[in-house]
Order: C-alpha cells, then structure tokens, then sequence
C-alpha cells in the first residue's frame, strides 16, 4: 500500500512538473502573427496553438525547439562513417525566452556542415533566425495580431 501511495504522489510530481514546463514560457501568446520584417518567400505564415507546447518541446511553425538544454549524438541519416550532434540550449531572461537548436554533421572529427536556428519569444513578438555554415539564411519578425 505504502508502496503504491509513493508511486501515485511520484506520478502527480512529474506530471505537474511537465506541465510547468510546457507553460514555462509566459510570454508567449497563442493566435495568429503577422510578419512584420523578413523575407516573404523564407518567413511563412505564423499561428500559435495550444497544440504547438507540449512538456519537452515548442512548435514554431515547422520547427520544433527543445524547452530544455540538451545534447547529443545520432548515427547520419546520410554518411555511415559521420555522426550528428544536435545541441539544444535555452536562455530566459526578464523579458524574453530564446530557444536554439543546433546541428553538426561530424565526419572523421571535423564538421562537414552545421545548422543553427534560433527562436526569440518577447510579449509581441517573435523571431526566428537561421544559419547554415555560418552563412546567414535570414531573420522573420513577426508580431501578435
């Protein structure tokens, strides 16, 4: 019995710890934005739903970003002797929350080509930069309707 009162109250702990965690960025507003500054043709449409928090991850349109700083390495879907390292990293601070996700194909030590996009979570607004080989792809700046 006692065991399965520990169990249950372990369960309710993580549970609610998941929930904080989905709802851990405050600034984020559900609905629609519009884009205010970017490349039309790069920046697609932008809605937030509900649907789009879950515990571990946020969905910014295609892109899924990690609540939490992770790391670690896969197998490349492309090159059998190359790995993946994929690195997530979150900063918080009074106004704002910013979720980066980056990728690096790793092939006999060295990088044979990486990634990088980055979220920017504000009261209004939200920007979405993006990086490829250290070449800068373009910056989308949306704003709540």
């Amino acid at each position: 019995m006692f065991s399965k009162v520990i169990t249950l109250l372990s369960l309710a702990v993580i549970s609610f710890s998941s929930v904080a965690q989905a709802e851990s960025i405050p600034t984020l507003s559900l609905g629609k934005y519009e884009l205010t500054s970017g490349d039309e043709e790069y920046c697609s449409e932008l809605e937030v739903k509900k649907s789009d928090i879950t515990d571990t991850y946020l969905k910014i349109g295609k892109d899924r970003f990690s609540l939490s700083n992770k790391e670690f390495k896969e197998p490349s879907d492309f090159d059998t002797s190359c790995e993946d390292h994929l690195i997530s990293t979150r900063e918080d601070n009074d106004t704002s929350t910013k979720l980066t996700r980056i990728v690096k194909e790793v092939c006999k030590g060295s990088i044979k080509n990486s990634s990088l996009k980055s979220v920017i979570v504000t009261a209004q607004t939200i920007t979405i930069n993006q990086k490829k080989d250290q070449k800068d792809l373009g910056t989308c700046v949306f704003t709540k309707k």
